[in-house]
């Protein structure tokens, strides 16, 4: 699989790449199928979601299309939503990378980032965060040489 275009994700009033598809789990989960299809390698899933974080639940504020990146297709999805929708079915974790780029890999989310903001989700409603610093320790890279 080729590295993927990332999801987008305002946490803490900033705008975040989003290293996590949440919409996925309301696929599989069988509710609905995922009506758009991909044209390029870069974006297998056939849309970017955009999603924020709002006194601590997570929602769904757009869904764009790989052909058309102008045009919030959100309510095709969800009729009567034209804003946002309430991401209840989702349970896992989010994953928000921070800092520079320590390793690329062309698979999937796989690249490293210096930090990795982890935010547990338990349907909809965030539980739990942590940060993970992903930087060899100076023992390691002492290793290395």
């Amino acid at each position: 699989m080729t590295a993927q275009i990332s999801e987008t994700i305002v946490y803490q009033n900033k705008v975040r790449a989003l290293m996590s598809c949440p919409l996925d789990a309301l696929f599989s989960l069988g509710h609905m199928q995922n009506p758009f299809s991909h044209a390029s390698f870069g974006l297998i899933r056939g849309y970017i979601g955009h999603w924020e974080i709002h006194h601590d639940r997570l929602y769904l504020t757009g869904i764009y299309n790989e052909t058309d990146f102008s045009t919030n297709n959100l309510h095709k999805l969800f009729e009567g939503y034209d804003e946002r929708v309430f991401a209840h079915w989702y349970s896992g974790t989010l994953r928000m990378p921070e800092g520079k780029l320590l390793e690329y890999l062309h698979l999937g989310f796989g690249s490293q980032y210096e930090r990795d903001v982890v935010l547990k989700v338990k349907r909809g409603r965030i539980t739990g965060k942590t940060v993970k610093d992903n930087k060899p320790c100076k023992m390691q890279r002492f290793l290395d040489i």
